[in-house]
């Protein structure tokens, strides 16, 4: 969130109030005139960086020292064992698990779209002094209206942000399937739980964290387009039709856990967000044929900022998240030694 949010806050704060009072705190502001590779130095900013990473380090080392058990006993009692904060089933417990992922994923995503929002005004008036770039967007992106907030959204985030969602579906389904992967699976299946029990109540879980990540992401956009007096009515179909696709991802991962084993499931789920990604984006201008790009669930999106749904596309998302839950966790059963 720091270095993603810090970014961010430099490239965009200029003309944006509340961002440029946020600059000086972005590290990339500090350090915007020293730039090697151009000839131009400037090694005050950098030394001072060295002396903030001094700091935090020494911070973290005298922290980490505090929460030795010697000292925790010496300035008071020392807690009895218990079990872990959001055990409970194992949705509540891969949801706990996900969501500090969730949360920072969300954030940052946000933050972009918030961004993105922010600067409509000033992009619709960059546009407005360029003719040629007017009718390179009307030609290209047509019915789409960058004097609204929601329609800067649409063309300059949403299509990227989806492949930012995606990717953090793919993570979350590593960490899902390090469950298995770093031996704790072995412990929780040692209680009276069903595989299929498992797979259907932790998959929820991070189906559920990515739609969290998404709920973020559609906060942040309704409230950058409504600070700047537009509609933010679209907002929520749009919220779940990104969820929906993030959940596809999910869903991708979650089948390939059950039925092949968790080592590749992350990898592969990443995989086909970015190839979905890469055929939308460069199939038509490789010539591909049709039915390949068809096949990028990143082509049936729509524009739902715009109110404009692909029921195709939703109807696919919520297939591959429904049936990639349902079908990993029946694989997950063929694996039980009774089988």
């Amino acid at each position: 969130l720091v270095l993603f949010g810090g970014f961010l806050v430099n490239a965009y704060a200029t003309g944006i109030p509340v961002l440029e009072a946020l600059r000086p705190l972005s590290v990339f502001s500090w350090t915007a005139e020293h730039r090697p590779l151009a000839g131009s130095w400037d090694w005050a900013p950098v030394v001072a960086l060295s002396g903030v990473v001094a700091v935090l380090l020494t911070a973290g080392v005298v922290v980490f020292e505090r929460r030795d058990i010697g000292i925790t006993a010496g300035s008071g009692p020392v807690r009895l064992p218990s079990l872990p904060a959001g055990t409970g089933g194992p949705l509540r417990r891969q949801l706990a698990d996900r969501l500090g992922g969730a949360l920072a994923w969300g954030l940052g995503i946000g933050l972009y779209a918030f961004i993105i929002a922010m600067s409509a005004d000033a992009f619709a008036d960059a546009v407005g002094t360029t003719p040629q770039f007017q009718e390179l967007i009307d030609t290209l992106f047509p019915g789409i209206e960058i004097s609204e907030p929601v329609g800067v959204v649409q063309l300059v985030f949403f299509v990227f942000g989806a492949l930012i969602l995606s990717l953090a579906a793919a993570g979350m389904i590593g960490d899902w399937a390090g469950d298995e992967g770093d031996g704790r699976l072995d412990m929780v299946l040692a209680a009276p739980i069903s595989r299929f029990r498992w797979a259907i109540g932790s998959g929820l879980g991070v189906l559920l964290a990515i739609a969290l990540v998404s709920g973020l992401i559609g906060a942040s956009i309704a409230l950058g387009v409504l600070s700047q007096g537009g509609d933010a009515g679209s907002v929520a179909g749009a919220t779940v039709a990104l969820a929906l696709f993030g959940a596809a991802v999910g869903g991708v991962g979650l089948l390939v856990g059950g039925l092949f084993g968790t080592r590749f499931a992350g990898l592969v789920a990443g995989g086909l967000a970015v190839t979905w990604f890469l055929l939308d984006l460069l199939g038509p201008l490789l010539d591909l044929p049709e039915w390949v790009v068809t096949l990028s669930l990143n082509g049936h999106l729509g524009r739902p900022l715009l109110g404009e749904y692909d029921p195709a596309g939703i109807a696919a998302s919520a297939l591959l998240a429904v049936g990639g839950l349902v079908i990993g966790a029946w694989g997950w059963t063929r694996r039980d030694v009774r089988s």
